[in-house]
């Protein structure tokens, strides 16, 4: 016997321990993104989008002595057909930061794209009742984006009595009824 296989048996076991640190670094280092994780960015757009439309759709104050509440602007604006007013108040609800952890001088980047959907009582079948306009967009989608859906149902009073003039004339049939806001959103 000699010295010589105990100095083998040193660099043998240094090296097994290098690799194993070093594997364990890179291990430790590295982001698993388990699919588990992909829907929470969308479940943030989403919780968004539906805050901003909901905040649209509230009314500044409510009347007691009413049967109904006061007509809320999201309304008011379908009713009018003011897509554009539309599209600058929930742009800019969208992207609105708040916190001093989030510098304000950079705001996010959500885009959308906004739908009208209603009934049109005077189309019967075989025809489809159910139409839709363009409301307005803040982009125009290239269809690679990561892109989620929000709704929203309105009580849009479009009777002559409430409405009488229409500045924008808009495809709804002249009562109250429901439509449906559909926003696709994505970021930008």
């Amino acid at each position: 016997m000699n010295d010589h296989a105990q100095l083998y048996t040193i660099e043998g076991f240094t090296a097994a321990i290098i690799m194993l640190v070093t594997a364990y670094l890179v291990l430790s280092t590295t982001t698993v993104f388990t699919p588990g994780d992909v829907h929470i960015t969308d479940m943030q757009l989403e919780q968004t989008g539906n805050d901003a439309l909901a905040m649209m759709d509230t009314p500044d104050s409510f009347n007691v002595t009413e049967i109904r509440p006061n007509t809320t602007a999201l309304s008011f604006m379908i009713q009018q057909n003011l897509s554009d007013s539309f599209g600058e108040k929930f742009y800019s609800s969208l992207n609105n930061r708040s916190g001093s952890s989030l510098p304000s001088s950079l705001p996010d980047n959500i885009q959308f794209n906004a739908t009208v959907w209603y009934r049109d009582a005077t189309l019967l079948p075989p025809q489809n009742p159910v139409q839709s306009y363009h409301f307005n967009q803040s982009a125009m989608m290239t269809g690679r984006e990561n892109s989620i859906r929000v709704t929203r149902l309105v009580i849009v009073n479009n009777t002559p009595i409430n409405n009488p003039v229409l500045t924008n004339p808009i495809p709804l049939d002249q009562r109250v009824q429901a439509v449906l806001v559909e926003v696709i959103l994505w970021r930008g």
